[in-house]
């Protein structure tokens, strides 16, 4: 609780120190960011405003003061400089680089998504700024579009990592900050969810998610509700570009690796990470349709030249609705088609969904303990032993996937309508099940 001689929240017209508040430029949990005038040098900066809530926290005040200093000594051309920090009339402050123009998010829902090679070469500068905060020891935590701040210059555009707010040191003493999931769902990796520390491999798989929505204009994943889209960050397949030019396929190539569910699978470094990107940008990039595929996707436009000239007058349409991660899906079966010959056509297999292929648990789930429908907690591990090949449950048993009174939905197989207690009425052209299926049901 503040003093009561502190105001709750700075307005415009509010001078700290030498920096006069012109206007709030946007609000978050941390604090307020105001565009702000340094008198004594005449400039303008963006100054931020810590939230009396955690201003008058020793442990925050204490670990807000390392930070900055080790964020004001970074040098990079694509992180977001530091001028000053401190303390002004109970005010506790970061005053950095104003970058107009404003963040990627806002860019997107203003003028769509860039082209193919625009997105390449934002991102690729994201990732040499993430490099160098790695380098300087910094883990950023909450990389999404809001932010990375984008400012359009003599026709180019160009990229900065921002608002290092809830970063950590690395190898630092744990806090009761650094050890609470930090960060926006919609980005974080897997390992989060589930009590990992954050590290340089969780800051890259949340860049390969904006990413995805640098070429598209949506997240990767989506669902109704935090677990939902947990979930799916979990179990979903990595999405993926259509498309047949070389740069469509290394961008896809780039896209499985930085958010690959496990995270020695992922880049070792955004150094490796920006190399890749600059070898795809390297590449043709013939016009052509490239249609996104998978979760929570919608219609590209056609991709740019190698030039970096961006289709004018076009706009991502929607794709059809997404599929919510544990909702079913029906799947239609391919009618018979006829063939030459005396005898009638055989009927035709059903073939799974595209795009959503079971994904079996990352490695680091497995010694989870987890529990079925009936309560009794079982290891993954022991799971895993008794699930078939043809679930895709990562924390429930085989039975659990198909109940005998209760439905667990996102224990359905991904592409699979939600299981039924009853069981369905074999139709006379579905083939006999196997022997062991046949000994089971005995």
């Amino acid at each position: 609780m503040p003093p009561p001689s502190l105001p709750s929240e700075p307005a415009p017209g509010t001078r700290i120190g030498r920096f006069l508040l012109l206007e709030q430029l946007g609000q978050g949990g941390m604090g307020v960011v105001f565009r702000a005038r340094e008198e004594n040098l005449g400039r303008e900066v963006a100054l931020k405003v810590i939230a009396p809530l955690f201003a008058h926290d020793p442990e925050f005040r204490e670990r807000f003061t390392r930070e900055a200093r080790a964020q004001a000594s970074l040098e990079s051309a694509h992180v977001v400089a530091v001028y000053a920090h401190g303390e002004e009339d109970g005010y506790l402050y970061i005053a950095t680089q104003l970058i107009p123009g404003g963040d990627l998010g806002e860019l997107i829902r203003s003028q769509g998504p860039p082209s193919l090679v625009e997105a390449l070469e934002l991102i690729e500068q994201v990732a040499s700024g993430l490099s160098d905060a790695h380098d300087a020891g910094l883990v950023h935590r909450d990389i999404k579009p809001g932010n990375v701040l984008v400012r359009r210059r003599a026709g180019a555009m160009r990229a900065y990592l921002a608002d290092f707010g809830i970063a950590r040191r690395m190898n630092a003493d744990a806090t009761r900050f650094s050890t609470t999931a930090a960060g926006t769902p919609s980005y974080m990796a897997p390992e989060l969810h589930g009590g990992a520390m954050a590290g340089p491999s969780s800051d890259i798989y949340a860049l390969g998610c904006v990413l995805w929505v640098a070429l598209t204009g949506a997240p990767p994943y989506r669902g109704m509700s935090e677990y939902q889209l947990v979930a799916a960050h979990v179990r979903e397949p990595v999405p993926q570009l259509g498309g047949d030019s070389a740069m469509v396929h290394a961008t896809n190539r780039i896209l499985r690796t930085a958010m690959a569910k496990d995270p020695a699978d992922r880049y070792q470094s955004a150094a490796e990470m920006g190399a890749d990107l600059q070898a795809a940008l390297r590449l043709p990039a013939t016009p052509g349709a490239a249609v996104p595929q998978g979760p929570g996707t919608t219609a590209l436009r056609p991709v740019a030249r190698a030039t970096g000239q961006r289709p004018t007058g076009q706009r991502p349409t929607p794709a059809a609705p997404p599929a919510v991660p544990g909702s079913p899906s029906p799947v239609p079966s391919p009618a018979p088609s006829p063939v030459p010959g005396p005898g009638p056509a055989p009927a035709p297999a059903a073939s799974p969904v595209p795009g959503r292929s079971p994904t079996p648990p990352p490695s680091y789930l497995l010694g989870t303990p987890t529990q079925g429908p009936s309560g009794q907690r079982r290891s993954p591990a022991a799971t895993a032993r008794t699930t078939p090949r043809t679930t895709s449950c990562p924390w429930s048993r085989p039975r659990s996937c198909r109940p005998p009174r209760r439905t667990w939905p996102w224990c359905a197989p991904p592409g699979s309508a939600a299981p039924s207690a009853t069981a369905p009425t074999p139709s006379p052209s579905t083939s006999s099940p196997p022997p062991a299926a046949t000994a089971r049901a005995r």
